[in-house]
Parts: structure tokens; C-alpha cells; sequence
């Protein structure tokens, strides 16, 4: 993954055909580097560290995936809320838009993965030219085994980011060591954590103390 993609969400199945999720962030400033991913007992949450230093709670603290039912719910803000009473990803989101940080309005990016039927959809809000908010669904039913699809919240590079507007990447997960093998593969000065999900836990990798 070249360049600063800020939050990263992956869905897809393992060479075993085993469904997997990844969520990965990357930051630049000092603020958004202060912190950690950290499994509780209710899901995986994006918490800051000792060395908290400000910023917007809202933006920057949340719990960013979730198991409910036969369901594994990705979000790269507090909008991961909305799916605890709506699980239909387009019902969910109908009222949120993307995040209010000028000038390059972060995507409000999500995922739902439906680990019965093998089948996981992607949401991305992003800023229209005139503000108005776009909000771009995509689903993905016929998934191959060693297959994964992303999408992130920024493109370009560290000094001219922009928001990532483009529809989901496909990629060939790795055969081994998937959540290392993926996190080598971020900016070593912008990676600070990264989260393999599996149906019966997460992996995680972090770069800053809790």
C-alpha cells in the first residue's frame, strides 16, 4: 500500500477459505499517532495512550468493529454505532456524512461482513464538489478463497493526501503471517496499529505504549 492511506478496512477469505477482516490506521501528526487498538470483552476499540495530547474525541476514539450474531461490523469512527440497532449498511448510514476536518473531509469508510453467508459489503461517504455528501455502497457475493477487497480513507502522498473515492481494491491476501506481512507493507512512519479479525478474535499489532 504506497503512500498515506490513512485507516485501512480489509474483508475477505484466507487460501483456507476462512473469512478474515483487517483494520489497519496510519497517521501523521502527533495527536492521531497517541493510539492504541485494544480488544474488550464488546470488540475492538481505537483508545488514545498515556501520552494523550488533545484533539477531537469524536473523531479520533471509538470502538471500531464488533461481532453481532452471524455479523462482523468495521468502522473507522464512532458512526460503528449506528449498526448495533440497524445491521443493513445502507439503512445504517442514511443520515451520517463524511467527517467535518478541512480541508480533506476524512471518508466515513464501514464494513459489514455476514460470516453465515460469506458475503461482505463496503460503505464509503465522501464530499461532493458543491458539500453535498455521496455515499457509494458496494457488495461482494462471490468470494474466492486467498481474495480480499479494501477500502481507505485517503490517497497521495504524506504532504498532499486526499480522500479515497475509488471503489474497493482487490487484492491476494498473504498465504502466512497475514496481519505482519500486511502492516510491513504500511509506511513505517505513519503505521501505528493494525487488527487481523477473525471470527473468534483479533490479532493485534501496535506501535505505540498503552
Amino acid at each position: 500500500m504506497n503512500g498515506y492511506v490513512g485507516r485501512v478496512i480489509s474483508c475477505g477469505l484466507t487460501h483456507e477459505g476462512e473469512p478474515i477482516a483487517i483494520y489497519a490506521l496510519t497517521a501523521r501528526s502527533a495527536v492521531s499517532k497517541a493510539r492504541v487498538l485494544i480488544s474488550k470483552s464488546d470488540g475492538l476499540w481505537v483508545e488514545p495512550t498515556s501520552d494523550l495530547q488533545g484533539g477531537d474525541p469524536s473523531l479520533l476514539y471509538y470502538r471500531a468493529s464488533f461481532r453481532q450474531n452471524h455479523k462482523l461490523f468495521i468502522a473507522n469512527g464512532m458512526h460503528s454505532e449506528r449498526f448495533v440497532d440497524s445491521t443493513s449498511i445502507e439503512s445504517a448510514l442514511q443520515d451520517e456524512i463524511y467527517e467535518p476536518d478541512e480541508p480533506i473531509f476524512t471518508p466515513r469508510i464501514a464494513a459489514v461482513f455476514d460470516l453465515e453467508a460469506l458475503s461482505y459489503s463496503f460503505a464509503s461517504l465522501t464530499r461532493s464538489p458543491d458539500g453535498s455528501c455521496k455515499r457509494s455502497f458496494t457488495h461482494f457475493n462471490d468470494l474466492k478463497a486467498g481474495v480480499a477487497h479494501r477500502i481507505q480513507t485517503y490517497e497521495g502522498d504524506v504532504q498532499n493526501p486526499r480522500a479515497f473515492v475509488d471503489p474497493p481494491i482487490a487484492y491476494t491476501l498473504p498465504s502466512t503471517n497475514i496481519g505482519q506481512t500486511i502492516f510491513d507493507q504500511l509506511d513505517p512512519t505513519l503505521r501505528i496499529a493494525l487488527a487481523v479479525i477473525r471470527s473468534d478474535g483479533y490479532e493485534l499489532i501496535n506501535t505505540q505504549g498503552a
